[in-house]
């Protein structure tokens, strides 16, 4: 993890751009949360070969540990630690 920032509906920080082509993760840390992410258009599918190597695939068993990793996971952690927990 390069940078971590945290977005709260009553907080300093709502908001988050980030430059075009940056491998990014969200996870929603309270209920009712809601994620909006914008894109310039047009749209185009996601290729498989568009994800991070670094993920599980969705639907991977592994997907809800790295979730988890994800929710305190700080600066400088990697993913790979997670694999081999």
């Amino acid at each position: 993890m390069t940078e971590r920032t945290e977005l709260q509906a009553s907080g300093e920080t709502q908001a988050v751009e980030l430059p075009p082509g940056a491998w990014h993760s969200l996870v929603a840390l309270a209920p009712n949360t809601v994620l909006f992410e914008v894109k310039p258009g047009p749209y185009w599918p996601t290729g498989e070969n568009d994800f991070a190597a670094w993920a599980p695939k969705e639907g991977d068993a592994s997907a809800p540990v790295f979730v988890a990793w994800l929710t305190v996971a700080g600066v400088g952690d990697r993913a790979s630690a997670v694999a081999s927990a």
